[in-house]
């Protein structure tokens, strides 16, 4: 029901301002067909696909709906609209639309991580094949299609886009000094978490009930773990036997609740036989062990075999496969087995208070910690950096493309809009105490797309404004559709991936923090673009 809503809202959102369904189909249409295809050709590539690529690879779902929107909402910015008159108008914003998103994942794609690279092929292929729907279907399936009122949404859209930059550009210079220090200062503030348990949050209530269980069983065993080995199976008793004297030491620090390691079960050769000869010492040969069956009711029969028994064991020895196939399968488990090269086992842990202490004992002979946890953790960092630099880089790109097209200064003006978003939405984390992991660099990537299309439609349709002026009388200023167009990818990129900021998951509720704060700032700057031209 609550997964439902988002979607639910778009649908009202869509109707109330086109007053038809054809808008909404061809919009889940375009949606549609690039997911489909970035699904198949990812596969047919890959082999499979990842989860995380589905997940952070469906934030296109954002950019492609732009396209979509741009078009339909083209209807409103002529009295005597047709679609291919309309395409015509906004083609080239939507070729260069979609070549700057090109560019911001292209980065991807030279990463060293094959999680990276099908994300980057994943959304590329999908925001081409959205496009191409928009491009070659949507002025044959909306022949016919005119809207013939002026939603609530226009009006409002228009007056927005009318005086919300003058008041800005009025009031620029207290606002931009504040807006540095707003984002300096945030910035300040950001530190990166990449725990790789931030992935799950289950309910405090179970938290709590889970850590009463540990601490009254004491049977639960930790994510980390020492790998032992040794060259053959003296060597490596011998390695284990030296870990586990100081594991021991740990527990009366109370550093460690509990070990299980399958020397403490199962001894080599040589301790079997010390072992057998201390047993023939104190017990057979002095006779305690004939004296005490015979208290407890044995006959000479019973005796005689036992003691026959002992004495066939004399040169024998239990091998350690013999010695598995009688145990229970948690000893099992701890053996891993015996190669040309070495022999490995495992030794589990339980109740850990102290992480560094376990670590230190990876300097011991044959001795190897494993902290599954923190090899993810650190994983995640170094996608983090990676994804950082990438991102960094596909924001050049993007800068240079649009330099060639448009001129430098320009471009900066324009490039300025999704920098600045993202900048802010940076800073939002670091003053809330948002988390910030490689999951909000995805987001970012989303806010660059959407934010530089933005920026590029007020841009270029405050240009075509006087270039059309004088060759269609009925064209109305155009930028009275780009806002329009823009306010609605704005709400619908909220609807599907900002309402993520209610999760109580905390990497999915940054992700839609920062999706939230990225494309609201762009909404709010992106205006500016074509005043900005308009005024020079």
């Amino acid at each position: 029901m609550v997964a439902a809503r988002p979607e639910s809202t778009y649908i009202v959102l869509m109707l109330l301002t086109f007053r038809s369904p054809r808008p909404l189909m061809l919009s889940f249409l375009a949606i549609g067909s690039g997911l489909f295809a970035a699904l198949v050709v990812s596969v047919l590539v890959f082999g499979k696909i990842h989860i995380i690529t589905l997940v952070f690879g469906a934030s296109l779902i954002g950019v492609a709906d732009d396209y979509a929107l741009h078009f339909v909402c083209d209807s409103f910015g002529s009295k005597n609209w047709q679609p291919r008159n309309g395409l015509c108008y906004i083609f080239p914003g939507l070729v260069i639309g979609l070549l700057t998103n090109l560019l911001s994942y292209a980065g991807l794609v030279f990463s060293p991580f094959p999680g990276l690279q099908e994300v980057a092929l994943f959304s590329a292929i999908g925001l081409l094949v959205a496009w191409l729907t928009v491009v070659l279907l949507f002025p044959l399936l909306l022949t016919g299609f005119k809207p013939d009122h002026e939603p609530v949404i226009l009006k409002i859209a228009n007056y927005w886009q009318q005086h919300w930059p003058i008041w800005l550009i009025k009031n620029r210079r207290w606002i931009i000094p504040l807006l540095v220090v707003f984002i300096l200062g945030g910035l300040w503030q950001l530190s990166p978490r990449d725990d790789v348990r931030l992935l799950q949050s289950a309910p405090t209530t179970l938290m709590e009930t889970a850590d009463k269980i540990k601490q009254l069983l004491r049977i639960s065993q930790e994510n980390q773990f020492f790998l032992v080995s040794g060259s053959n199976l003296n060597d490596w008793h011998q390695n284990e036997q030296q870990l586990l004297k100081h594991l021991k030491t740990l527990i009366l620090q109370n550093k460690l609740s509990a070990y299980q390691g399958l020397s403490d079960y199962w001894s080599d050769k040589h301790t079997q036989k010390t072992n057998y000869q201390l047993l023939d010492n104190t017990l057979y040969k002095s006779g305690l062990v004939k004296d005490y069956m015979t208290g407890l009711g044995f006959n000479d029969k019973a005796i005689n075999a036992e003691l026959k028994q002992f004495s066939d064991a004399k040169n024998k020895s239990i091998l350690l496969p013999d010695w598995l196939a009688t145990t229970d399968e948690a000893k099992q488990q701890l053996w891993m087995g015996c190669n040309e090269e070495r022999c490995l086992s495992r030794v589990a842990l339980t109740g850990i208070t102290d992480l560094s202490a376990l670590s230190a004992l990876q300097n011991l002979q044959g001795v190897t910690w494993v902290d599954q946890v923190e090899e993810l953790s650190s994983l995640f960092a170094r996608y983090r950096i990676w994804v950082s630099l990438l991102l960094t880089a596909a924001y050049l790109l993007v800068f240079t493309g649009l330099g060639f097209k448009f001129g430098w200064r320009n471009a900066l003006n324009i490039t300025s809009i999704p920098v600045v978003a993202a900048l802010v939405s940076l800073a939002m984390m670091g003053w809330f105490n948002q988390l910030f992991s490689l999951f909000n660099l995805f987001a970012l990537l989303l806010v660059l797309g959407i934010g530089v299309d933005d920026a590029i439609f007020f841009f270029m349709a405050d240009d075509s404004r006087k270039k059309q002026a004088s060759l269609d009388s009925d064209r109305e200023d155009k930028r009275i559709s780009t806002s329009l167009a823009v306010t609605l990818s704005a709400l619908t990129t909220l609807l599907a991936f900002g309402l993520l900021a209610i999760s109580s998951t905390e990497i999915v509720h940054a992700f839609g923090f920062t999706v939230a704060t990225g494309i609201l700032t762009a909404l709010l700057c992106s205006p500016l673009v074509g005043h900005r031209a308009k005024h020079k």
